[in-house]
Parts: C-alpha cells; sequence; structure tokens
C-alpha cells in the first residue's frame, strides 16, 4: 500500500488498540512499535503490523499516531537514534496524543520545526463517550494548523464515532482534556461529600444512590463511581496520587493565566487529605477506605447493614397504609402535571386545581376532574398533594381565602381558626384524638378544638391572634 493508506502507531494502550481495529477495518494498514508485549500480541492478532522500534513504526505512513504519558519519553520516542523522526516521510503528519501540559505540546512543535522543517503537529485528546448517544463509543477533539488537520480528517474520522477539529494552534485539544479532568475532580469530591452526608444523616447508601442518580444532581462520575464505592471494590490508591498530580497540573495552568479556580483548589485540597492517609501505592488500599478515614464514617457498614430493595421497600410501605381513594392535587405545573397523569394511569381518582385554564383542560382530556379553588379540591380526599414553588404561594393555597385550610375548618387536623365566645374572640385549634388524649380536658372546647389564647375584648384578640399565627408562618383563618 502507499503511504496515504499506512498509519503508524508509537506506544498502545488498551484504547489505541480500539482505534487501530477502526482504522483496519475502514481499509488502512496499520504498523505500531510497543515494548509491552501483551498489547503487541492483542495488536497483532487484529491484523496489524509489528515493528522493532519508533523509526521503523513512521517508515511510509501517512500518519504517526504517538502515545506519550510524558515529556521525558518524547527526547527517547521521537528524536532517539532510533527515534520515529528517522524513518518519517517529509509530508507525514505527527498526531500526538498525549498527557503532558499544553506548553510541552507547543514546544514539541517548535522542536519538530528546527529539527525537521517539514513536519506537521496535530494534538489529540481522545476519551470514551458517557452520553446516552455514544454510550462509550470513542470520541476524538484534534487542534492543529488547517493543512495538517486536513490531511489527517479522514484518519481521525475512521478512528472515531465523533471527531472535534479545533483549526488553530496545537493545544487546544489537551485544553479541552484539562477542562474535562477538572470537572471529574470536582465531581469526585462533591460525590464522595454527598454519599456521606446522606449516610450521616441516617439515609441508607443505596438509597441515596438510587434517587440522586435519576435526579438533577446526578452525575457520570456519581452514576459509576458511588456503586463502585458500596460495593468496595473501588480503583486502589495509586488512581488517587495520579489524580492529585492532574488537579495540581490544572491548577498551575490556570496560575499562569491568572484564573481562580476555588472549586478546584478545595477539592485537590480534599484529595491529598486523602492520599496522606494511604500508604503510597499500595495497592491493597481502596479509595473506599481512604474516604472512611477522612470523613470519619464507614460507608461500607452503612451500605452492607441490610439489603436495601425499592420494591421491598414499596411493598411495606403500603401493606401498612390505609387505602387512598381520593387525591387532591393543587399545582399543574411541569412536574406536578406529570405526578397528577402518573397517578390516574394508577387508577386513582385525581381532582386537580391550577391557576392557568390551559392546563387544566389537559388534565380533564386525560381523565383527571377539576376544581375552581383548593378548598373545592381539598373536601373529602385521602391525600392532598401541593406542588407550589414558593413559601408566598403555599401559604396562599393553604390559608388564603379560598385555601385548602380555611376553606375547610371544620374538623381538619392542626385547622386554626379565631371563634366567638360571647363577647370575647379566642384562638382555637383542632387536634387530631391521638394527640388529644395526652392533653387535659378543658383545653379543648365542645368541638375539640383546643384554646390556644383568651385576651378579652374583641379587637385586642383577634390583634393578638393574628400576630401569633402570622409569627408562626400561618395566616389567620376568621371565623364565628
Amino acid at each position: 500500500m502507499g503511504p496515504q493508506t499506512k498509519v503508524g502507531f508509537v506506544g498502545l494502550d488498551d484504547l489505541s488498540l480500539e482505534l487501530t481495529a477502526s482504522l483496519l477495518r475502514s481499509g488502512y494498514a496499520v504498523q505500531a512499535f510497543e515494548i509491552f508485549g501483551p498489547l503487541m500480541d492483542d495488536f497483532s492478532k487484529s491484523g496489524g503490523i509489528k515493528c522493532a522500534c519508533p523509526a521503523e513504526a513512521g517508515k511510509d505512513v501517512a500518519a504517526l499516531v504517538v502515545l506519550i504519558s510524558h515529556i521525558d519519553q518524547v527526547n527517547e520516542t521521537m528524536f532517539g537514534q532510533h527515534g520515529a523522526l528517522q524513518g518519517l516521510c517529509k509530508d507525514t503528519v505527527i498526531i500526538l496524543r498525549s498527557t503532558i501540559d499544553t506548553q510541552y505540546v507547543q514546544q514539541f512543535e517548535e522542536h519538530l520545526k528546527e529539527i525537521a522543517q517539514t513536519h506537521l503537529l496535530v494534538d489529540a485528546y481522545v476519551c470514551r463517550g458517557k452520553s446516552e448517544a455514544l454510550d462509550g463509543k470513542v470520541m476524538i477533539a484534534c487542534s492543529g494548523k488547517s493543512d495538517a488537520i486536513a490531511r489527517v480528517e479522514r484518519i481521525l474520522s475512521a478512528m472515531c464515532s465523533r471527531l472535534y477539529t479545533f483549526k488553530s494552534e496545537v493545544g487546544t485539544a489537551s485544553k479541552i482534556k484539562l477542562v474535562n479532568e477538572l470537572l471529574e475532580g470536582i465531581h469526585l469530591v462533591a460525590s464522595s461529600e454527598a454519599l456521606v452526608l446522606g449516610t450521616q444523616a441516617g439515609i441508607h447508601p443505596w438509597i441515596i444512590y438510587d434517587i440522586i442518580s435519576n435526579a438533577a444532581g446526578n452525575s457520570w462520575v456519581f452514576k459509576n463511581h458511588v456503586p463502585q464505592v458500596l460495593r468496595g471494590n473501588l480503583t486502589k490508591h495509586h488512581f488517587l496520587n495520579n489524580l492529585v498530580q492532574v488537579l495540581r497540573n490544572i491548577l498551575d495552568v490556570a496560575t499562569m493565566l491568572k484564573f481562580p479556580l476555588p472549586l478546584l483548589a478545595v477539592a485537590h485540597q480534599q484529595l491529598i487529605a486523602g492520599s496522606s492517609h494511604g500508604h503510597g501505592d499500595d495497592d491493597d488500599v481502596t479509595l473506599l477506605k481512604v474516604w472512611e478515614k477522612v470523613l470519619g464514617i464507614n460507608i461500607a457498614n452503612a451500605a452492607n447493614a441490610e439489603t436495601y430493595s425499592p420494591e421491598h421497600l414499596a411493598e411495606q410501605v403500603t401493606r401498612h397504609s390505609n387505602s387512598v381513594n381520593r387525591i387532591g392535587f393543587i399545582g399543574l405545573g411541569a412536574m406536578g402535571f406529570g405526578m397528577a397523569i402518573h397517578l390516574l394511569k394508577s387508577n386513582f381518582c385525581v381532582i386537580g386545581y391550577d391557576v392557568y385554564e390551559p392546563t387544566l383542560s389537559r388534565f380533564v382530556k386525560a381523565g383527571g376532574m377539576i376544581g375552581s379553588s383548593p378548598a373545592e379540591i381539598s373536601k373529602d380526599v385521602d391525600v392532598l398533594v401541593i406542588m407550589v414553588t414558593n413559601e408566598a404561594q403555599a401559604q396562599s393555597v393553604l390559608y388564603g381565602e379560598l385555601g385548602a385550610v380555611a376553606g375547610n375548618l371544620d374538623k381538619r387536623p392542626n385547622c386554626i381558626k379565631v371563634s366567638a365566645e360571647g363577647k370575647r374572640r379566642v384562638i382555637i385549634r383542632w387536634i387530631s384524638g391521638r394527640d388529644r388524649q395526652n392533653a387535659l380536658a378543658d383545653d379543648f372546647d365542645s368541638d375539640g378544638f383546643q384554646v390556644l389564647g383568651d385576651k378579652g375584648d374583641e379587637t385586642r384578640a383577634l390583634i393578638w391572634a393574628e400576630g401569633r399565627l402570622r409569627r408562626s408562618g400561618k395566616i389567620c383563618a376568621k371565623g364565628g
């Protein structure tokens, strides 16, 4: 095959094997050099050509993909006696897939210009997509001069499911990697703190995971990291040491740019604290044990305290609960409407109220009933669900003139009213039978309302009543 159909690799890892396999399936010839024998064996089995040195891997290729994890590898791999440059054609494009800092990528380009003069460089950030659309498939972000990108764009496209190109100076792809690692570091620390906070508050760790992994607070790190924590088989401690260094590099870049990263700085310090509790690169020390030492709680014991099954929990709740036939629903917004519809589909009788008429029409078409006020829909319901956005709305639908409480004062648990007694006003509250058993009989009137105060004349009593209720966060409902 000619140079335009051959791609070389210097350095392989597990992800590289997927890249080479994709190229081979696309009809390219692929040759590679790697010092780790098992990787080379896997590469050869897939149809690749083994090479004895970097120079051989770079011979007659249109593009050379170079995997470098440390700046010290550059001289030996590229510029040494058997370095890749010895075998490259003048128009070969070097695709640098590295974990070195952006400044070193740019220095590498300058060094290439000085020594080889005509070689073109593209830097590439390669990773597996975590979205539902990509689901582990390879995506690549690359940057470089326009002519360099143009020469290798088809090769890069053949290696991945999604390609992002930045026709600019080299280093942009490395900056994308930097931003991603910033978020991963912060999410890791935040996920650990959230898990420990919930556990310390008495919530079963698996319940925390089940809820948060389906809620707005979820992230890929949380969803994939927390189960490993709870099972106690997380990545070993050397991963933590490596992450500390990665975040340190990001902070150094931010310092050069004079850009503050307060959240990352805190996350970095937390990881340093965790790393200091380990034993260097001891593979027997899991990240779980590190967090337990740092945060003072045994997450594994809490996770294993009892078997958690959402279905079993739901069965227990429904077995011991009273039957529910009629449900009132105040607030049919985006979330409330969905909840109310789900109740209808579960064969509950639901009567709803919302201030937005089109929503009420939609609800009726879906099989629900509607009321003209919170007071109307709360009559004779077994459960009243209130979905509002703030405290003022909650007070209005509960204690307003046509509120659920104010409109239904007759023997509603914990309802409050001002009642006439001769020429005086007293504040009274209806108390459930169970609570009333523990109170003195003369604390209640004949209807079962507890006397909260007696302030003599009518005007002073009413002012006192309203003031007391407003201070407690409730609005006084007047009755006679």
